[in-house]
């Protein structure tokens, strides 16, 4: 079981095949629309801005990490399938709990060396890193490995971490669960590293003059937010009898214009991703543009999301929750307010997808809503007050939505919501996270995506903040509690009793331990006998292959025993502390503490575990039938009581100069393109 965040860890499993090719409709386009790809061969790409292209971080650069300047095991084809890049073979034994991966011996860094073993376990041990902790260890296939989240949080020692090199061209994994980790493998956070280059250059290994990258393409210039230029790696070698790389020289990746279309047709880039209902009809009503017109599938569904505020309100009564779900009208928001650039649904997936099949929606129903509101005790919405709906500020799309939401639910239940944009980083804490301080009863308008091709995304992130406490199903007083987790730097009662991490002369004597300790083996006898009574397959999940609650407490003694400085000892001790204690870890993220965890156990509803449960499960389903199953319980369970509620389905849609080719749209989080090592030219 992990040391680390019990409701925070995100561990889906499998393969997810899209329905679908990258590229939707190929339109002939017309001769005399020049590109900015001309004889020269280069093309220009409006993709988010990087700051790095350090594949351990969870932004913009992973667009180009997986598969353009880096090559894993695994990746992506042209059709979104992830298939062998360096792995030669992958055989699997202990029911899927050990994977053994043999390399190519043909594959090459940029500066020739051979592509081995060793760069991907270094890369994989430096995202576990207990220093590098704002990795996306989440974002990783070392988010599978057996104890690699406990060395992760100071709990296990680097041999306990189940990845081992067992000759220079044969990496082993031993997983914390049964699972296929290959489509992790195809992620930026499973990419190799050159050891040397990192290690002498850490704040700038992407830098040109000290870049060294296995990819397709070698990087020429990087202007931090600004411009990246990337060239053809002389020294790449691809996997023989697939398609590694296109035709063209250079990719220019230019920041996202606020005009993509204006941009566009000024010829500035050669693509360009159409997200205003008011530029989609203007590209309809252009014929010449129209014939460049492309669509292709996204794993990409908007929501209403239920905003967890601490504050008690209205909302706190699922009769209210309910009417309010009632009364959404979907399809006149996608003809009248989209332009018909979304697909309206009631349920999270489109037709085809499993879960949805299993899913039951709350029907459209006036007359039922006003009833509920009167059972309630809020007849016609008396007595509800204001509340609020959130969207991101500068997001044309979603400010319309909101408004069609506000007067659809005004007219049906006379329920007043005040539209509040926010911005993007805040509004997506309310999305991704947990508790968010300052925010005032009411809604969201959400987004729920598949991170990359996996069958454990079937529920589209609907039940993504069941991870964090205090989110659905819980009393506002309780709310109240465990915001204390969220709003301060450390828990102040758990400070109050063991003492503050930042002071540097805590945990120097043993003294200082003996309430961890004594708390720690409450809270190990306390969890031990709550999940051994669990009913599988819950048990075997939340117990895990890893190292025992107790071993890992003693692990954490033992570095402080070892510790050779009173700093180093202190270190020892604020890693003890963390692992008993909750705090916040960034973007409405908590660290859930054995306290903390022991709490929830006491008084978190039934149901509300039961959740928490259907959502682990499955995290770790091999099969699609059994993430369908588990990811419809997870749905069903939370449109019921009104916490989301789906409205559309969204598409990609872009607009491509005729004379490029291949350009892939990245259907998972991020969205944007990807995969530009198959773009051509003619």
């Amino acid at each position: 079981m992990s040391k680390r965040t019990w409701r925070a860890l995100k561990k889906p499993l499998a393969v997810l095949a899209l329905g679908g090719t990258a590229v939707g409709t190929a339109v002939m386009g017309l001769a005399s629309q020049a590109s900015a790809a001309a004889a020269q061969s280069v093309v220009t790409i409006p993709n988010p801005g990087m700051t790095s292209l350090d594949p351990s971080a969870w932004a913009g650069q992973i667009l180009i990490d997986q598969g353009t300047v880096l090559e894993g095991l695994y990746g992506y084809d042209q059709n979104n399938h992830v298939v062998p890049k360096i792995a030669e073979s992958a055989t699997s034994s202990q029911g899927g709990l050990v994977w053994t991966f043999k390399l190519r011996k043909d594959a090459r860094w940029s500066n020739g060396a051979p592509v081995t073993a060793h760069d991907f376990y270094y890369a994989w041990m430096r995202v576990l890193d207990p220093k590098n902790a704002n990795s996306a260890v989440w974002a990783s296939v070392v988010s599978l490995v057996k104890n690699g989240w406990q060395y992760h949080g100071g709990a296990a020692k680097a041999s306990d971490v189940g990845i081992k090199v067992l000759d220079d061209y044969t990496i082993q994994l031993t997983l914390n669960q049964p699972a296929d980790p290959r489509p992790f493998l195809a992620i930026a956070g499973s990419m190799p590293l050159y050891q040397k280059s990192v290690e002498a250059h850490p704040n700038d290994w992407w830098m040109p003059q000290n870049f060294v990258g296995n990819g397709p393409y070698i990087v020429k210039s990087f202007t931090p937010n600004g411009k990246v230029v990337l060239v053809r790696n002389p020294k790449y070698v691809g996997r023989k009898g697939t398609v590694n790389v296109g035709n063209v020289q250079e990719i220019d990746i230019v920041p996202a214009p606020s005009v993509p279309v204006e941009d566009y047709i000024a010829g500035k880039i050669d693509v360009a991703l159409i997200s205003n209902p008011a530029d989609y009809h203007y590209v309809l009503t252009h014929p010449n543009l129209k014939s460049q017109l492309h669509t292709a599938p996204e794993i990409n569904i908007t929501y209403l999301q239920y905003d967890k505020s601490v504050q008690p309100s209205a909302l706190d009564n699922v009769k209210v929750r309910q009417a309010i779900a009632m009364v959404i009208n979907r399809q006149p928001i996608v003809d009248k307010v989209l332009n018909g650039m979304a697909q309206a649904v009631n349920v999270f997936g489109p037709s085809w997808w499993s879960a949805a099949k299993l899913e039951k929606p709350i029907p459209y129903n006036v007359a039922k809503a006003r009833q509920l509101l009167k059972e309630a005790g809020y007849p016609n919405g008396k007595g509800i007050g204001t509340l609020y709906l959130y969207c991101e500020a500068g997001n044309q799309q979603q400010l319309s939505v909101a408004q069609a939401l506000q007067q659809e639910i005004r007219q049906a239940l006379n329920i007043n919501f005040q539209i509040v944009p926010l911005p993007t980083t805040q509004h997506n804490n309310i999305i991704w996270g947990g508790l968010n301080q300052g925010i005032k009863p009411g809604y969201n308008i959400a987004t729920g995506v598949a991170n990359w091709a996996s069958v454990n995304y079937q529920d589209m992130q609907a039940g993504q903040c069941l991870y964090f406490p205090g989110s659905y199903g819980f009393t506002a007083q309780q709310r109240q509690y465990i915001s204390q987790w969220y709003f301060n730097k450390y828990n102040p009662a758990e400070v109050q009793r063991y003492g503050n991490p930042d002071d540097p002369k805590i945990g120097v004597s043993w003294n200082d331990w003996k309430l961890l300790d004594a708390d720690a083996k409450k809270d190990i006898k306390f969890l031990d006998n709550f999940i051994n009574k669990l009913p599988e397959p819950y048990r075997t999940i939340e117990k895990g292959h890893g190292l025992s609650l107790t071993e890992q407490w003693n692990t954490l003694v033992n570095n402080w025993k070892n510790a050779k400085t009173d700093a180093d000892k202190h270190n020892a001790w604020v890693e003890a502390f963390k692992t008993l204690s909750s705090y916040p870890t960034g973007n409405a993220n908590v660290n859930v503490g054995w306290n903390e965890q022991v709490w929830l156990y006491q008084h978190e509803s039934k149901q509300t575990l039961q959740w928490v449960l259907w959502k682990h499960a499955l995290d770790n389903s091999l099969s699609e039938a059994d993430a369908a199953k588990y990811a419809s319980q997870v749905v069903n369970a939370l449109m019921s009581q009104g916490y989301v509620e789906p409205l559309y389905l969204n598409e990609a849609i872009y607009l491509v100069k005729p004379n490029v080719g291949n350009v892939q749209v990245n259907p998972w989080s991020w969205n944007n393109f990807y995969q530009l090592q198959y773009l051509t030219v003619k």
